[in-house]
């Protein structure tokens, strides 16, 4: 009962604009790895890669060309951690990776969305 009351409050408030609210992102609630396998091999510096069912978005350590030559669709992004590539950007795409839709420019969180 009391649950409905405050629905029922804070839609009233938020229809009278004494709240506002900003765009909820596309994935609220969705976890950004969801449905996407993480590796981490430390090396001299961390090799990271993140594997979906259609590709792969990777750290700098990666070479396009190697990536290009193995026939990979992947992306990879500018940060030297998980936890900053979601909002990193694409630095580099190969041509199945393009065939995809990644493109370089777009956040890792959307290469995430592609590669999935």
């Amino acid at each position: 009962m009391r649950r409905s009351w405050t629905c029922a409050v804070f839609i009233a408030a938020l229809a009278a604009g004494c709240i506002h609210m900003d765009a909820v992102p596309r994935d609220a609630g969705r976890d950004v790895w969801s449905g996407l396998t993480r590796e981490s091999i430390q090396l001299n510096h961390k090799l990271l890669v993140v594997k979906g069912s259609k590709g792969i978005v990777v750290c700098p350590y990666l070479d396009p060309e190697a990536l290009e030559a193995t026939g990979e669709a992947a992306a990879i992004v500018s940060s030297p951690d998980f936890d900053g590539l979601p909002e990193s950007s694409v630095i580099a795409v190969t041509s199945k990776g393009q065939a995809l839709g990644l493109r370089v420019g777009m956040t890792g969180r959307d290469a995430f969305d592609l590669i999935r």
